[in-house]
């Protein structure tokens, strides 16, 4: 029988647990231990895009070549997750989320699952098919001579605001999202109540105690540029709390259907389908908290990346259009167990030692894809909030008994 101690049942009653005190599953020592089958599915939230360092591919059982493109770091909520069990109680890690997927990648995400099925599965996905980047981009880091840069900033940023808010709306997105849950129920995961599927929300990135004429209302958010001159000119859009308002809603939106639309009609709690609301996990810790640095770059209490917050991992990020994209694309054997130092020798003249690659600037592309993703904080308590539930849903359906 598993071995809980007096504190991890606690944390497991009240779905919540600290940065520091994710549940450690393990079990006693005998040959007959309850053993567990995991995978990760879903876009960045999951991946983790500047939370740590590349995943090592050896350390992914399944092995696609995709670590880097992917964006799989090794302080997202997953590898939290899996850290949080002993090697011999966790049998299998599918760590398969990837930055920039939606929700139609689902379909070739389940086919890279280790072909088992599993008794966990973690999914956070939408926040693409919305249009959540092209809101970040053109309401929050616009600028003159960006590509396609609008003649009217603001209308650019509403436009934007008004297409995500039509998508959250579009019924065929949250059917998409149904039948997705349902492949990976049916290929995945082994049926209730053994098998659960945790799907996450997504948090409110700004502080809800704003209002019009704050000081985040006043300034851009391009934090080293904030004089009129010429500043004004080059980035001419103020964080107004309007615009704050209106993504906050939409990210309650998104949190509200993916319950309503999806998880309730599935069958919900009593179908291993359940929600991790981590929104509240950021209280306190978002963009533009009343007395704190508005913009958080580097404070440990703004649990989003901004564009000029230092990211641990420094190496090159195959984006799609970088040097060795090819080679990891598509699993290919080059790719496979080769370390980075040696896909950079390979794909770039000369090779560029990781080593002479020691910042990151915000032209960088892995920079500006990290920004409004979670830090390792918000990751950790995600994991906690994740593995209490694990560890209660395992004991009330009979897993950790003989």
């Amino acid at each position: 029988m598993f071995v809980f101690s007096v504190i991890i049942g606690l944390l497991a009653a009240l779905g919540y647990a600290s940065p520091l005190l994710i549940p450690h599953i393990n079990s006693d020592q005998n040959d007959n231990s309850t053993t567990f089958k995991y995978a990760a599915l879903g876009d960045s939230f999951a991946s983790g895009i500047g939370a740590g360092l590349w995943v090592p591919d050896d350390e992914n059982n399944t092995i696609d070549g995709r670590n880097n493109i992917c964006a799989r770091m090794t302080k997202s909520y997953p590898y939290y997750v899996k850290e949080s069990f002993s090697e011999r109680v966790l049998t299998e890690f599918d760590f398969i989320a990837c930055s920039g997927d939606v929700l139609d990648d689902i379909d070739d995400q389940v086919t890279k699952v280790n072909n088992t099925k599993k008794d966990f599965v973690s999914l956070s996905i939408s926040g693409n098919d919305f249009g959540f980047g092209d809101v970040v981009r053109y309401c929050v880091y616009p600028f003159k001579g960006m590509t396609d840069a609008p003649s009217d900033f603001q209308k650019a940023c509403d436009d934007r605001l008004s297409q995500a808010e039509a998508k959250i709306g579009d019924a065929s997105i949250w059917a998409r999202y149904r039948e997705q849950i349902q492949l990976i129920q049916d290929k995945i995961l082994l049926p209730s109540p053994t098998g659960h599927l945790y799907i996450t929300g997504y948090a409110r990135f700004f502080s809800p105690e704003g209002r019009d004429g704050d000081e985040c209302d006043r300034k851009n958010f391009f934090s080293f540029c904030q004089w009129d001159i010429p500043c004004k000119w080059v980035f001419p859009l103020k964080m107004r709390w309007a615009t704050r308002q209106k993504m906050n809603e939409l990210v309650l939106e998104v949190n509200a259907r993916i319950q309503a639309e999806v998880i309730e009609p599935l069958g919900g709690n009593s179908s291993g389908l359940h929600f991790i609301d981590v929104d509240p996990n950021f209280e306190g810790r978002r963009f533009c908290e009343p007395g704190k640095t508005i913009w958080g770059d580097n404070d440990g209490d703004v649990w989003f990346h901004h564009l000029f917050s230092e990211l641990e991992e420094l190496g090159e990020w195959f984006g799609p259009a970088s040097p060795g994209a090819q080679l990891v694309a598509n699993g290919t054997p080059q790719a496979k167990g080769m370390s980075l130092q040696e896909l950079l020798s390979q794909t770039q003249p000369g090779g560029t030692p990781v080593d002479d690659i020691d910042l990151r600037w915000f032209w960088d592309k892995f920079q500006q894809s990290s920004v409004f993703h979670p830090k390792k904080y918000a990751h950790q308590v995600t994991a906690g909030n994740i593995t209490a539930r694990m560890a209660e849903d395992s004991f009330f359906s009979g897993v950790f008994r003989k």
